[in-house]
């Protein structure tokens, strides 16, 4: 790996210097004693699902003659575990005693070298060059001596704790946006239960069909057509472009198709149903109308139903976890090698409210639709700025400012890193006992002041000034008025106008109304305050309306629009607005 330059006190270690590597292992599952024990087993599925840096259970656990059968091995709690075949470089930290298959290699670190939470972070920043370390060629797998030798940066201590810190703090931001987004299939859900009633019990006694009645077209895509894959021309859609019931212009294929009666059976329509048949099977999506020219494969159906029949609602119905769902459970139960077939989904039942209360219900679907949008937008804005932080955090710049305040501290902490490297290059690992399984550890960072810590003098006493008022929606103009009314030309803080203290922050900072919306915005981009839009009626003229921009402090559950959207349809936005 290329080295550059580092920082002062920063230095070159090899990872098999300041941490013990060690794999995993997997019980024979012919012996049933080995299995449904209560030691925690990790595979990679385990953390690649995890919402989180840290993971407290796991599917499957062994029991202790399991673990002595196979080369797995309880490791310690704070023990880094990387997943090392195929998705290389997804990690995780086990806050108690666990072990973990023969796809991970598992990081037990040095903890007067090396914190565990700074290393979990550095590895998935350099996933692409550890997947070209790996060995094989279709299967990749970067063995624990390639590891070892992999150097990394390192700081002292107390700078490599304050990197963490950020990067948790803007991590734990993503997430919650994450999960704000996994809700809206839920909302969906729940409005569908509310107007229809359940999938499974049918309360409401809606008439139920064979999808198979009511379709006029239901085909698969074609086999081998590989061979016309291009830089551009049309889609080829496939089952990695279907997640979470919705169809993902992400990674898409083109293709050139040919000008035959299969090109022209996969061709798919707007408003047609697609559903995955192969591999992760009923992701299902509705083809937008702006598609243009697109083609199904051979692992993807196309489901054309009727006029009269609302494909949002067939969609989500097949979506439901009680509806469509649970029937392709029932029947791919005992199947090794997961399959649907065009019968099978012809074969599936539904039940059938009136065409107008299909439509209302898909109608309100497109403004849930709306909402997800935007909410995956203000994701994408979070994941770049997280990105962007994570380059900055292992070439010093993040923390480059920091750095010159506490140089003497990381000078003394430098010296006595480079005391221990010499003289020990790992610390001794203590087996961790079986009776410690219940006893889980706690990260080392804080939870948001390091991320603040980070803020110009403006974005400080703009957050300062917002935080903790829930119930006030800020505006950039009613800031910068109340500003001009407190601070006078000279930046000089005029105590008796200002209400309650709140702006002595900005006395000497010079705030223009634009940077104000500039810094607000950044606020807002950063997950440290709220940002939404809030329709005003007019004082004069009935029926006048404008849209204000306005910020205010994140609430604890403020992982949707519920409570803003609650306040829109009341008479109190005037009186919220500041």
């Amino acid at each position: 790996m290329s080295q550059f330059i580092l920082p002062e006190n920063w230095i070159w270690a090899k990872l098999g210097d300041i941490t013990e590597i060690i794999g995993g292992g997997t019980p024979s599952r012919d012996n049933p004693l080995y299995f449904q024990g209560t030691i925690p087993w990790a595979t990679p599925t385990d953390t690649t699902k995890l919402n989180g840096m840290w993971i407290d259970e796991t599917t499957e656990a062994i029991t202790e003659s399991g673990l002595k059968s196979s080369s797995a091995v309880l490791l310690p709690p704070a023990t880094v575990l990387m997943t090392s075949r195929a998705s290389i470089g997804v990690t995780a930290i086990n806050r108690r005693p666990m072990c973990t298959n023969q796809g991970f290699a598992n990081f037990i670190c040095n903890d007067d070298i090396i914190v565990n939470e700074y290393l979990a972070y550095w590895l998935p920043a350099i996933k692409d060059k550890l997947f070209q370390l790996a060995g094989g060629t279709t299967f990749k797998e970067i063995s624990k001596s390639t590891l070892a030798r992999v150097e990394i940066p390192l700081p002292p201590l107390p700078e490599q704790r304050r990197i963490a810190a950020i990067l948790r703090e803007a991590d734990e931001i993503r997430r919650l946006r994450r999960q704000a987004n996994e809700k809206m299939q839920e909302i969906t859900e729940a409005l569908f239960h509310d107007m229809f009633g359940d999938p499974v019990t049918n309360p409401k006694r809606w008439k139920t069909e064979k999808l198979g009645d009511l379709v006029t077209f239901t085909t698969s895509g074609p086999r081998n057509w590989a061979m016309y894959y291009s830089f551009q021309g049309a889609r080829f859609i496939r089952v990695q472009n279907l997640t979470n019931h919705k169809l993902n212009f992400d990674n898409m294929v083109f293709i050139t198709p040919p000008d035959n009666v299969e090109a022209s059976r996969s061709k798919v329509a707007p408003t047609d149903i697609l559903f995955s048949i192969t591999g992760v099977v009923g992701l299902v999506a509705v083809v937008p109308e702006d598609i243009g020219d697109a083609y199904v494969s051979q692992h993807v159906a196309i489901i054309r139903l009727k006029p009269d029949i609302d494909p949002y609602f067939v969609a989500t119905f097949l979506a439901h976890r009680a509806g469509g769902q649970a029937q392709i459970g029932m029947q791919q139960y005992g199947q090794t090698k997961p399959g649907f077939g065009l019968n099978d989904i012809r074969s599936m039942n539904i039940f059938l409210p009136p065409i107008s209360l299909q439509k209302q219900f898909a109608k309100i679907l497109a403004h849930i639709g709306t909402i997800e949008t935007e909410q995956n937008k203000d994701y994408y804005h979070l994941d770049t700025l997280y990105q962007s932080l994570l380059a900055q955090a292992f070439s010093g710049e993040l923390t480059a400012s920091w750095r010159e305040a506490h140089l003497a501290e990381l000078a003394q902490a430098a010296e006595e890193r480079d005391h221990l490297l010499k003289g020990l290059l790992h610390s001794t690992v203590t087996p961790p006992n079986l009776d410690d399984l219940q006893e889980p550890v706690k990260s080392q960072t804080t939870n948001r002041e390091e991320l603040t810590k980070e803020l110009t003098s403006v974005q400080t006493a703009l957050y300062k000034l917002i935080e903790g008022q829930w119930e006030t929606y800020f505006t950039a103009t009613r800031v910068h008025e109340d500003i001009g009314l407190c601070i006078d030309g000279q930046g000089t803080y005029r105590e008796e106008l200002d209400r309650g203290g709140r702006y002595t922050l900005f006395a000497g900072l010079g705030c223009s109304l634009d940077t104000i919306r500039r810094e607000l915005h950044f606020l807002a981009r950063m997950g440290l305050v709220k940002e939404l839009t809030l329709l005003v009626e007019e004082e004069s003229g009935i029926g006048t309306v404008h849209y204000v921009t306005a910020y205010r402090s994140l609430r604890a559950d403020d992982e949707c629009r519920q409570q803003d959207l609650g306040l829109l349809n009341t008479d109190q936005v005037e009186e919220a607005l500041v």
